[in-house]
């Protein structure tokens, strides 16, 4: 393992194995630790021995058939994934539009929302004799129009800027437009429980992320969501299609990494005993793990930066137990949110878990293999006869501190001959990961791309920067619209306290008369 053979060298394996292709590198020995304590990818800090992380598949089988099902979609937004796509476009892989519907459900209360908010209304019986829908749909309409503003701060610490929380509360949105709409969306886009992370989220963050897959559009055009053919293994055999065998490395835990005895060097330790030397290694692991196998040999300022991209446990199981769906079969959607309608006494939040409806989203038939569920995180487990596969892996923990952490992590980046990507520096999407893995592989080796790379952080300081300056939210329709929104708002929080006046009233008489009465009934 010397330093003449440029070919990038897999000691690990998370999500994020697939995001490190080196077209054309400078010569060196770069190892990529892309492992974790999920074990799900090549020589890994897990010492498991398959490739590819989240993009796991599990058989399925039924009444003597089988299938392989992704526990992880791949599933994509043109708008917001440039890299991806062109990544895609060159392995030659084929892509299929999907739509990616989601909903809520508790109990028999279901909101089911799709690609387009009017048909959401007009196709479901009831919906306008139901006051909450009614608040529901205008918030999520004033929130499209009226969102933008947060982008006008010019704060830089995220930390400092208000958070979902406290800009849902000051803007009077109802508990309905997060609880039906906002969190069972950022759930199904995050691949986690949303309402853990979202109250304390800088708001100005989340509004930008949902520019960015234009889901706040008011032009009526919605994004655009495709699926890999052929699931996520045709993904991983074009990505190690020309990495050679040799160089990739299983059932190998990578123990520690230790200055090597020339200058520029690293030693490379692995769970049987060996010791390999390498002039530059990309970390593709949770930063938990970089600092378990790093120990001294990162500094302060690294530590604290990459302690601050924190991950946590995601469970998933794929079943066929229909107990967590909603409990009307005709409303199910791809991602459905499911919180418990009896939770425990002792939980002090509210219990909540995805399941993903595979039949819809892999096109299985369910005439052929029934019903194909993946849950994650679920509250309840589903019943033990009906489960097929269950497996654990991690997620970033989304906060101001981790957000915080990301914009510094460029400035400790390959500054020892230590680079760090993966899923864990971003929100947890295939963009993210694939662009990391690339502006490593292209400003720290050396790498030429045959496609332009798109470099999202300059994207997002113009955007923002330039947002209000150019015009971008100030059309006449746009104006009209955030003018009749704002008035129809101010006209609903003027009822709100008036029926509480009236209310209060009506408590205060109800209890002089009382009082009256029973004075009445003393001196009878």
């Amino acid at each position: 393992m010397d330093g003449s053979d440029s070919s990038p060298r897999f000691a690990g394996g998370d999500d994020d194995a697939e995001a490190d292709p080196v077209w054309k590198s400078r010569p060196a020995s770069p190892a990529v630790t892309a492992g974790s304590q999920t074990g799900m990818a090549p020589e890994s800090p897990a010492g498991t021995g398959t490739l590819g992380g989240h993009l796991k598949t599990f058989p399925f089988e039924e009444n003597g058939r089988r299938i392989d099902v992704d526990t992880g979609p791949v599933f994509f937004n043109t708008h917001a994934s440039p890299n991806f796509e062109s990544l895609l476009d060159y392995l030659g892989i084929q892509t299929s539009e999907g739509g990616l519907g989601f909903g809520f459900s508790q109990g028999n209360r279901i909101f089911q929302w799709g690609s387009s908010l009017l048909k959401d209304v007009f196709f479901r019986p009831g919906a306008f004799c139901n006051l909450e829908t009614w608040q529901t749909i205008f918030d999520i309409v004033r929130f499209k129009y009226l969102a933008d503003d947060a982008l006008a701060s010019e704060v830089e610490d995220l930390g400092f800027l208000p958070s979902v929380r406290d800009y849902l509360a000051e803007e009077s949105y109802s508990h309905s437009f997060c609880e039906n709409y906002l969190v069972p969306l950022l759930s199904t886009l995050w691949k986690t429980n949303a309402a853990k992370c979202l109250p304390s989220f800088p708001v100005k963050s989340l509004v930008r992320f949902l520019h960015d897959h234009g889901i706040l559009s008011t032009s009526g055009q919605t994004p655009e969501w495709y699926k890999i053919q052929g699931g996520a293994q045709e993904l991983i055999k074009a990505m190690t299609r020309e990495v050679p065998a040799h160089r990739i490395h299983l059932r190998a835990r990578v123990v520690n990494i230790e200055r090597g005895s020339t200058k520029g060097a690293f030693s490379l330790c692995t769970s049987d005993g060996q010791s390999h030397s390498f002039d530059h290694i990309i970390f593709a692991v949770d930063g938990e793990e970089v600092l378990d196998i790093c120990g001294s040999l990162l500094d302060v300022q690294e530590a604290d930066i990459i302690s601050e991209l924190r991950t946590s446990k995601t469970v998933g199981v794929l079943h066929s137990d229909p107990s967590l769906m909603p409990n009307d079969t005709q409303r199910w959607s791809a991602c459905n949110y499911i919180t418990n309608p009896c939770p425990g006494f002792k939980s002090s939040r509210p219990q909540a878990c995805l399941t993903i409806w595979a039949n819809d989203i892999h096109n299985i038939p369910s005439s052929t293999f029934g019903d194909v569920f993946i849950t994650l995180n679920p509250f309840t487990p589903p019943h033990p006869r009906l489960v097929q596969g269950v497996w654990e892996y991690t997620s970033p923990e989304l906060s101001a501190s981790a957000l915080n952490a990301q914009r510094e992590l460029p400035t400790i980046q390959n500054i020892k001959g230590l680079s760090y990507c993966g899923s864990w520096t971003g929100c947890n999407f295939y963009e993210e990961t694939v662009t990391n893995g690339l502006k490593v592989a292209v400003d720290h080796l050396g790498a030429e791309l045959p496609f332009q790379l798109l470099d999202h952080q300059r994207q997002e300081l113009v955007y923002t920067a330039s947002a209000f300056a150019s015009g971008a939210f100030s059309s006449l329709k746009n104006m009209v619209m955030r003018m009749v929104l704002r008035l129809v708002g101010f006209y609903i929080c003027v009822g709100r306290i008036l029926l509480r006046l009236l209310g209060l009233i009506s408590v205060v008489r109800f209890a002089a008369g009382s009082s009256s009465h029973a004075k009445a009934l003393k001196s009878a």
